[in-house]
């Protein structure tokens, strides 16, 4: 309501909502998701996760720096040190240890699907105010490990939490009978799917996911269309159509190929060097019928470490939730010779990759106008709405 009215009184009341117990110490610094003389609530992750994307957007409308060290802060810690390989967070709906030891709770209840599905919102928010390709990285992870996975693919059910647990099955509720929190963030998960895809202010057009879909960035007069069928194959296209004109086109270079992504220009390969950001920018006066070609090489040669895979997917069971019998026996003799095998990567540039799930992803998402919504002063604004 403040976004809309800026009247100060909707601004006073959403400060009542918040627990400082938690943002000015994050905001600092200091990790206390779990803090064992609390209540044991004070640590359910997904009653949490909404106050940082809270402090975010607070942060947008009032510009107080501890509501985005709180917001940035807290991302760092539960993405660094507790998230699982997919992507999700938590076991039985809480954090119950400190950072880094997610390898006393590989279960069948790790994962709550609405914490991924507010991570992906926070992730979202935090790359609109400080745009770097590591909060693009997480998205595509969650959205295509977690997310995409939570989907029965005959009857459209969801689950509630993603086992991690070596040899289980997925459990699928019963929408008409069975309604889960999960439920409801598993129907609107669908529709937000397009808002991670692009990313723009004024003069840049933000690459963030490979799906394929539709752009219509309105204040250009440009339209962009992403062919690709990723992840099952690691290439995209992009189709620039309409009025053209000078602009920068900034694509995220994904940690899992940041050197061995290849770009080509109208079928020329061009040599482009991500910045600091972990983005490849092209600015050009462009043409209609332009074409983007990226390489997206799947593998690097590197065994992969910590969260271990099957081929190119996580956990790689039937769709029908039954696991193959070679991929159980697998995962228990991971499982007994790598303690920790799945615990969350190390901090900044000792990342181990985790490549994306068999979920299908393809998206031909309708024609959207890229106009933005209300009047907030972040920098980007999604493309997509």
């Amino acid at each position: 309501l403040y976004f809309i009215t800026r009247q100060p009184p909707y601004l006073e009341c959403a400060r009542l909502f918040q627990q400082t117990g938690k943002l000015e110490p994050v905001s600092r610094g200091r990790d206390v998701l779990y803090t064992p003389s609390k209540p044991h609530n004070y640590s359910h992750a997904n009653a949490t996760i909404p106050q940082f994307s809270a402090a975010a957007c607070m942060y947008e409308m009032t510009g107080e720096r501890l509501y985005r060290k709180a917001a940035f802060n807290f991302w760092e810690m539960v993405v660094e040190g507790r998230t699982y390989c997919n992507g999700s967070t938590g076991y039985r709906e809480h954090w119950n240890h400190g950072a880094d030891s997610l390898s006393q709770e590989l279960g069948i209840k790790a994962g709550e699907t609405c914490c991924s599905y507010n991570m992906i919102k926070l992730s979202t928010r935090l790359c609109c105010i400080d745009p770097e390709s590591k909060y693009a990285d997480y998205t595509e992870r969650a959205l295509f490990n977690h997310i995409l996975g939570s989907i029965h693919p005959k009857t459209g059910n969801f689950m509630y939490f993603h086992t991690l647990q070596p040899g289980s099955f997925k459990t699928y509720g019963r929408n008409a009978e069975v309604f889960w929190c999960c439920t409801g963030t598993g129907m609107e998960n669908p529709v937000r799917y397009n808002e991670v895809i692009y990313l723009h202010s004024d003069d840049e057009l933000y690459v963030n996911q490979f799906i394929a879909s539709r752009l219509f960035w309105r204040e250009k007069g440009v339209r962009v269309e992403q062919v690709t069928q990723f992840p099952e194959e690691g290439s995209s296209t992009l189709r620039i159509e309409g009025e053209g004109g000078r602009f920068t086109l900034a694509v995220r270079v994904p940690s899992w190929c940041r050197e061995t992504m290849q770009i080509l220009l109208n079928g020329e390969p061009r040599r482009v060097r991500p910045g600091r950001d972990g983005y490849c920018r092209i600015k050009r006066e462009w043409q209609s019928g332009d074409e983007v070609q990226l390489i997206l090489p799947m593998t690097d040669g590197r065994p992969p470490l910590r969260a271990h895979r099957l081929g190119r997917r996580l956990g790689d069971g039937r769709r029908d939730g039954t696991a193959h019998k070679r991929d159980r026996q697998f995962l228990r003799r991971r499982a007994r010779s790598l303690p920790g095998a799945h615990e969350n990567p190390h901090p900044h540039g000792q990342r181990r990759r985790s490549l994306v799930a068999p979920a299908r992803a393809r998206q031909a998402a309708p024609l959207h106008d890229a106009g933005h919504i209300g009047r907030k002063p972040a920098p980007l604004r999604p493309a997509l709405q």
